[in-house]
């Protein structure tokens, strides 16, 4: 027990069922990573289809590992320890079975609080909870804007009232206890805690 006989925020995480996702990431982020490949093309090795005919031309790349993908986590004052460990728990299945050599991680409330490259299980696991001010996800966006990230992933309540620049990269808004809530842009999967 940590001090005044709680459990250490560090062992609640380890306590979390990391294993029962809420959103099904395997099926969103696979099509969202094929669709976002679709168009690499690779000359090392030919279309083998027009070989016959004597042409030499690029074949597409079907490569179904995860891209660089930047999450970025609302850590706002009406986010709860316990939500932000249900987040850190998809966030966990994703790397668990997809297998990305890394991800991009934030933590934004009404500033950004935490943006770390995340290569392993075992450092997500010891991600730290920082937050609790104002909602305002353009400190997210605008640093996801200078990442080399394909993509962003916004996992949020959608509790805020901002004007958002748009990143000119694929969003997708994963979003929390509010159905109404309706993106500036970018993808809505809505789920309930």
């Amino acid at each position: 027990k940590g001090e005044g006989g709680t459990v250490p925020e560090s062992l609640q995480r380890m306590l979390v069922e990391f294993n029962k996702p809420l959103v099904r990431w395997q099926t969103v982020l696979k099509r969202f990573m094929q669709e976002l490949d679709k168009n690499d093309y690779s000359w090392a090795k030919p279309n083998k289809r027009t070989l016959h005919m004597g042409m030499y031309l690029p074949r597409m790349i079907s490569d179904t590992s995860l891209s660089k993908v930047t999450f970025a986590i609302d850590t706002s004052g009406s986010i709860s320890t316990e939500q932000f460990n249900q987040f850190v728990s998809e966030i966990y299945n994703i790397f668990k079975t997809m297998k990305p050599k890394r991800i991009d991680l934030m933590q934004f409330d009404h500033s950004l609080k935490y943006h770390k490259e995340i290569k392993s299980l075992q450092e997500l696991k010891k991600v730290p909870f920082r937050g609790h001010g104002g909602t305002v996800p353009e400190v997210a966006i605008k640093a996801f804007m200078n990442t080399d990230s394909k993509a962003l992933v916004v996992i949020t309540d959608g509790e805020f009232h901002t004007n958002l620049p748009n990143p000119k990269r694929p969003v997708i808004w994963v979003v929390f206890n509010n159905k109404r809530f309706v993106p500036p842009y970018g993808k809505a999967i809505h789920f309930e805690l």
